[in-house]
């Protein structure tokens, strides 16, 4: 079989037909984090990405995760915030120390993913985090955090 144009290659990964270019097949071996609209990444490499990103306190990197329309809700704190810009002020200026964000799993089907996550060593005690998130445009769009404090010894 001869390409029309030997520079470019195409491959399918978990049902994406993801498009490279042969100097990325030889120097990276990984696909392009977005793939001009030909790919989205899952909700739940989205939600893992971003948790990861918050224990690193890297705010760059979470902003590209979260939709400009996105809408964030802690029930237990009764917090409600809309915008990706206003819930990444809201992660930014939240008091330190956090503590340690550790992403124990995340269960993802579709444009739908939900994660538990613990977090150790903060100011106001240990936590278990549920967070349910649902993805639109290759983004976070909606999500809610559900809270749990663990008993202290």
């Amino acid at each position: 079989m001869k390409l029309s144009n030997p520079d470019k290659l195409f491959f399918a990964e978990a049902g994406h037909t993801k498009l490279a270019t042969s100097k990325w097949w030889k120097e990276e071996r990984q696909p392009p984090r977005h793939c001009e609209n030909r790919c989205m990444p899952g909700a739940g490499e989205l939600v893992r990405e971003m948790y990861e990103a918050f224990q690193r306190r890297d705010w760059d990197a979470c902003e590209p995760l979260l939709h400009p329309k996105a809408i964030y809700d802690a029930p237990r704190t009764a917090e409600h915030l809309e915008g990706g810009d206003s819930i990444l002020e809201y992660m930014r200026t939240y008091p330190e120390p956090w503590g340690d964000i550790s992403v124990l799993r995340v269960v993802a089907d579709g444009d739908e993913a939900a994660a538990e996550i613990a977090v150790t060593g903060g100011h106001e005690g240990e936590f278990r985090l549920a967070a349910f998130w649902t993805a639109r445009e290759g983004q976070l769009y909606r999500g809610v955090e559900y809270w749990t404090p663990l008993p202290s010894d």
